[in-house]
């Protein structure tokens, strides 16, 4: 299965300083957010077409996949394993109630749950929108890096500067593919 992964783009701010816990782990998309969401959409239509659309719960990622839905005319499906139910803005990071305890180890074993659970279906091409630790766990996977400090330290530094990574899924094979 063919697997497009878009990294949901720049969040409203001032959300961490919410009194509620649950506000402040799901900011969603800046102005800049939709439109460097709407700049890739072309990119994205020459890239399909696509079986599906699958998007983590979080608003950031919903808007995200608001603006690529409307303009390659799909509707999408939300998928919990597709999640980091948290927010980091600068030191601070605050997790979603009840997600506390949540790793990178646990995200990319939930992302890879998922592309099972899509493969299964026998979707040939997807198009999932998700969040940097998310997506760049996968890549992680694809180059064989499993354990939470490796992730961790992947996902810290910044995989790359790419907003579209591809990847080759055939149940637990991952392969990250070059653009």
């Amino acid at each position: 299965m063919k697997v497009t992964a878009v990294l949901h783009f720049d969040k409203a701010a001032g959300f961490i300083d919410s009194s509620s816990a649950e506000l402040a782990a799901n900011p969603g998309l800046s102005y800049k957010g939709f439109k460097d969401a709407l700049s890739i959409c072309q990119r994205l239509e020459l890239l399909g077409p696509f079986d599906g659309m699958f998007v983590s719960r979080l608003a950031r990622a919903l808007d995200t996949a608001s603006v690529l839905a409307m303009y390659l005319n799909m509707d999408f499906q939300t998928m919990f394993g597709l999640g980091q139910a948290g927010n980091k803005e600068g030191d601070k990071i605050v997790m979603y109630p009840g997600f506390e305890n949540s790793c990178f180890t646990g995200w990319q074993n939930n992302a890879l749950s998922s592309l099972e659970e899509l493969a299964l279906h026998g979707y040939g091409h997807v198009l999932i929108v998700s969040h940097r630790p998310i997506i760049w766990s996968l890549c992680a996977y694809a180059q064989g890096i499993t354990t939470e400090e490796e992730i961790s330290a992947l996902v810290m530094k910044g995989f790359s500067d790419e907003s579209i990574y591809q990847f080759e899924y055939n149940f637990g094979l991952l392969q990250l593919n070059t653009l």
